[in-house]
C-alpha cells in the first residue's frame, strides 16, 4: 500500500483503505504489544543473550529493559521508504518521497510511538 491509502494518522493508529477499498485501522497499542512479546519470548531473550555475551547479568536485564521500554510499533526504511507496521500479517506503506514518509513518522512519534531504522 502506498500513503494514498491513509486517511488519517492520530495519536491511537491509522486509518486507511485496504487493497479492496476496505476501511482498516492500525491500532499503535497492539502493534506495541506485539513488539513486546518478541522482548519477552524466551527464545528471543535467549537469542539477544548469546549475541551480547560480554554484557552482565545485570547489564543484559537493563538492555531488556530498555527494549521493552521503547515504544516501537514498526520498522521503517528511509532509503526505499517505507514503514512496515507490526500488524498481524504485517502491514507495510510505501511512499512516494521522503516528505510523505517524515510526515507519517512525525505523527506516530509526536504520539509518543517509536519505528526502529531499517537502513
Amino acid at each position: 500500500m502506498s500513503e494514498k491509502n491513509i486517511i488519517e494518522v492520530n495519536d491511537e493508529g491509522i486509518l486507511y483503505l485496504d487493497e479492496h477499498g476496505q476501511k482498516q485501522f492500525i491500532n499503535f497499542a497492539a502493534c506495541y504489544q506485539r513488539y513486546l512479546d518478541k522482548w519477552n519470548d524466551p527464545d528471543h531473550i535467549k537469542g539477544f543473550k548469546e549475541i551480547n555475551q560480554f554484557f552482565s547479568d545485570e547489564e543484559l536485564e537493563k538492555a531488556l529493559q530498555v527494549m521493552r521500554e521503547y515504544r516501537e510499533i514498526g520498522g521503517r526504511d528511509f532509503t526505499v521508504p517505507y514503514i512496515e507496521f507490526y500488524t498481524d500479517p504485517p502491514t507495510r506503506f510505501t511512499f512516494s518521497n521522503s516528505d510523505e514518509f517524515r510526515k507519517v513518522q512525525y505523527l506516530a512519534r509526536k504520539a509518543g510511538w517509536e519505528t526502529f531504522d531499517r537502513a
